[in-house]
């Protein structure tokens, strides 16, 4: 039976986060171009009106209020005692467990370049080395942070040994302060304040890690230290002002200060003389981590602690708990269901941004940079005497219509949430198919970065919206191995509180796999429905679906009773790399246009669209080819639906709205091309 669809248009939440585009008087948005005069295009999709999932699930809201005293600032930048009023232990281990991780609170670069001794953590970690160093590039870091409208100042403390395998300050281990991306390695440029702790030379060296003056090797000053308080087994506190001000001791005893103010960064040693003054602009760092740090050296710590100095703010505590009606389960069941819609949707913008707040001002461009300086595969951007590559940096193929966002931007979410639930797509596939263990095992940067923190903040927006009342897609993990399959379900799909966002699939949760090969998923996830999707493949088998092909009417995937099972419809594909020639581009909406008729004559159980909001494709250089992009490049070879600023504007999303909703009423696919 069909669902008769009411008119919904998207108001108030497209014309609030979606400024940049057009409004008719009934508040839809509108393309940039024309759209043909044999068509009527609606925005609305979705099957349910009113209160989302009224009378199959309640969405209780329960929020908790707690007033914190405030610290008393006129101890700023002394030694915090944790016992002190306004103090807040936010982060403490002993490593006792052996846990690198700290029961989940700590990442790194690499587990295997860490490791525990008799309770005490060595980074880098060496297990035939006589003192345990390794010697290597590596960090770890509590993914801890102390947000700065929360805490006024915050205190790294920690009791251990700094190994230097040189006199230089770069052979040493270091702290980084102020930073946002902890699992990044200390580069050029770098983020943050680093702080190099250096046995040999009885030193401490300070990189002020803006662009233009990350002083890499060296730092950008030395300080000399009292070798007893610096060499052999140490107490060491680092304070973090809320002013940029970062206050380093050694056993109790000032040994440092760094002030960040107008534009300069200034260095005094432990008796307030001042060693070095320079105009390193660190007044906009946002970063709220502390980072370990090494490079050819190494440090061994034991009772690590992170204590936040409260404001005194009040701090809400929401819980959203979803109760199913009597007869009804949580998630979506789509075991007998028909003309599913999905589309895929990518997550990995604070991966390339690092972690902060509000929308990014700037981003590599390939429309601003092909303007500027032209593109061809021989030279990349510009010619052969003025090449301007930035390889294998992420470059936008254009810029969104509400701008360069992170993943855990959560007016980004709400956003695309409401624009793909109005449209009339059930489900939304998260594209992990790069992860795989061990590179992204939960205390990984990559982990933290790529996958904890973005889905942490959509299944949390989510729930937070249809505590509201609003309706959002349900949600789908798409891996790049089975390895990662346990990984999350027991972080994320397993808890209570997010089960409503998942699919489920004959009794059991839905998940993806990134392959081709013909695994027997059944036997080895018997809890689990498992579907591998891959591209390019030609043709498909059972349970195997395909998101990216030249023809779709050769892929479509049937389920063992024959019934056809699963269709994608692209905008775009390539058949290499989609700055190559052979690309098919979006062909004023043609190319997308014929896969809709495929999907339309089949009919299948399962349409996945490809794709919502890649945005990005890294540059790279192959031999024999040149340069190239391979899954987005500009604005004709490229397949996202997100509206995008200026170009085709919503015209995408206005097709996709229509489409949905001839095919979820049996209508015929309509010809919507400009």
């Amino acid at each position: 039976m069909k669902t008769a669809f009411r008119n919904r248009c998207v108001r108030a939440v497209v014309a609030v986060l979606l400024p940049a585009l057009c409004l008719t008087a009934a508040g839809c948005t509108q393309p940039a171009g024309d759209t043909p005069d044999n068509v009527m295009v609606r925005v609305d999709g979705a099957a349910e009106d009113g209160h989302f999932n009224q009378g199959r699930v309640e969405y209780k809201k329960e929020s908790v209020v707690n007033v914190s005293d405030a610290y008393d600032m006129s101890l700023k930048g002394g030694v915090v005692d944790r016992n002190a009023v306004g103090a807040e232990v936010l982060f403490e281990t002993d490593f006792e467990d052996g846990d690198v991780t700290a029961d989940g609170e700590a990442q790194m670069r690499d587990e295997n370049a860490v490791g525990i001794v008799d309770g005490t953590l060595y980074v880098s970690y060496s297990d035939t080395a006589e003192n345990h160093f390794g010697g290597g590039w590596t960090t770890w870091a509590p993914s801890v942070p102390w947000p700065a409208d929360e805490y006024s100042q915050a205190q790294l403390s920690f009791d251990g040994s700094f190994y230097s395998e040189g006199g230089g300050a770069w052979m040493s281990a270091m702290v980084g302060v102020f930073k946002s991306n902890v699992g990044a390695i200390a580069d050029n440029p770098g983020d943050g304040i680093y702080i190099a702790f250096n046995v040999s030379t009885a030193s401490i060296a300070v990189y002020g890690g803006d662009s233009s003056n990350w002083a890499w090797p060296a730092g950008n000053v030395s300080v000399r230290v009292d070798k007893g308080l610096i060499q052999g087994d140490t107490h060491v506190d680092i304070v973090a002002t809320e002013s940029k001000d970062i206050y380093v001791y050694l056993k109790g005893t000032l040994v440092l200060r760094v002030a960040c103010a107008d534009g300069k960064m200034t260095v005094f040693n432990g008796e307030d003389q001042q060693k070095y003054s320079g105009n390193i602009d660190m007044d906009t760092l946002e970063g709220e981590y502390f980072s370990f740090f090494t490079h050819l050296g190494g440090v061994a710590m034991d009772n690590i602690s992170m204590t936040g100095c409260s404001r005194g703010k009040k701090k809400t505590t929401t819980t959203i708990t979803a109760v199913p009606a009597e007869g009804n389960t949580l998630g979506l069941d789509i075991t007998d269901r028909t003309d599913v819609v999905s589309i895929c949707y990518t997550m990995w913008f604070n991966a390339i941004h690092g972690e902060g707040k509000g929308k990014i001002e700037q981003a590599l461009n390939v429309e601003e940079l092909t303007k500027q300086y032209g593109f061809s595969a021989e030279y990349g951007f510009g010619t052969k005497d003025d090449q301007h590559n930035h390889v294998p940096a992420f470059h936008y193929w254009s810029k969104p219509a509400q701008g360069y966002y992170r993943s855990t931007d959560t007016d980004a979410i709400r956003n695309n949430m409401t624009l793909l639930y109005n449209a009339g797509v059930d489900f939304i596939i998260l594209d992990y198919t790069y992860a795989s263990a061990p590179g992204y095992n939960p205390g990984s940067g990559p982990w933290a970065s790529y996958i904890e923190g973005p889905v942490i903040a959509l299944l949390d927006t989510i729930m937070e919206m249809r505590a509201e009342g609003l309706g959002t897609p349900y949600v789908v993990f798409w891996l790049g191995s089975s390895n990662m399959f346990d990984t999350m379900y027991e972080h994320f799909m397993q808890p209570e509180k997010w089960q409503d966002c998942f699919v489920y699939w004959n009794g059991k949760p839905f998940i993806m796999n990134w392959s081709k090969d013909d695994t027997d998923y059944e036997t080895l996830f018997p809890a689990l429905t498992v579907r591998s999707m891959y591209g390019l493949r030609a043709t498909a088998s059972t349970n195997q679906w395909s998101y990216l092909e030249i023809d779709n009417s050769r892929t479509v995937s049937y389920d063992a009773e024959g019934k056809a099972e699963h269709m994608c419809a692209d905008v775009a594909t390539q058949e290499t790399y989609m700055s190559q020639p052979t690309a098919h581009g979006r062909q004023g909406g043609r190319f997308w246009n014929g896969q809709w008729k495929n999907v339309f004559a089949v009919h299948p159980k399962i349409v996945t669209v490809t794709w919502w909001n890649e945005w990005c494709a890294q540059e790279y250089y192959v031999d024999g080819v040149g340069y190239i992009f391979t899954d987005n490049f500009n604005q004709e070879y490229s397949r996202d639906i997100e509206p995008m600023e200026g170009g085709h504007g919503d015209q995408y999303y206005r097709w996709l709205c229509e489409y949905i909703r001839c095919y979820k009423n049996g209508r015929s696919c309509p010809n919507l091309v400009q």
